[in-house]
């Protein structure tokens, strides 16, 4: 697992992300994955500069169960509520080729020992793919939903995402 120090400025540049997204009229769930979206991000970074295979492994484990809850109850809670809206449904075509390129990834990478170059390699590849991820879903998937949506909608599908994404992890740790 990642120290106190990695675990706080994960938790301090999620906030920072939820803070932006709220000023930019993000609301509920949305702005709950974006926090998610700083976390995970901050992770990723720590990952991509360590040269210690066991850091590595701590902290992959770590991001492995957070990206994994955090695409799964997407697809279970999110994207599923924006195919009941027509102009949505692209959205979540869209984001169900992109899940399904990032359970590759960390495939790949579960694959790889941490200590090898391979994997480096491959986690900055993961990188880009949750970079461009993150992109899409909050400069276009989630401010048009957040439109949308009532703030009671957002709210309703934060709590049902929250509580799925944590039974997801409670499953996919390892």
């Amino acid at each position: 697992m990642p120290n106190p120090f990695e675990e706080a400025a994960a938790k301090g540049l999620g906030a920072v992300k939820a803070v932006k997204g709220a000023i930019q009229g993000l609301h509920g769930v949305f702005n709950t994955l974006v926090q998610q979206h700083g976390e995970v991000s901050a992770l990723l970074s720590r990952a991509s500069v360590s040269d210690d295979s066991q850091k590595r492994l701590e902290l992959w484990s770590k991001i492995r169960t957070e990206l994994l809850s955090h695409e799964k109850g997407e697809l279970e809670v999110l994207y599923p509520a924006y195919r009941e809206y027509e102009e949505l449904r692209y959205y979540a075509d869209a984001h169900e080729k992109e899940a399904e390129q990032l359970a590759a990834l960390i495939g790949d990478l579960d694959a790889i020992e941490t200590g090898a170059a391979e994997w480096k390699e491959k986690l900055e590849e993961l990188i880009l793919t949750v970079k461009a991820h993150v992109e899409d879903e909050e400069t276009r998937f989630f401010p048009e939903a957040a439109e949308i949506f009532s703030r009671e909608q957002s709210a309703e599908l934060d709590q049902k995402f929250k509580a799925n994404k944590e039974a997801i992890a409670a499953n996919v740790a390892h």
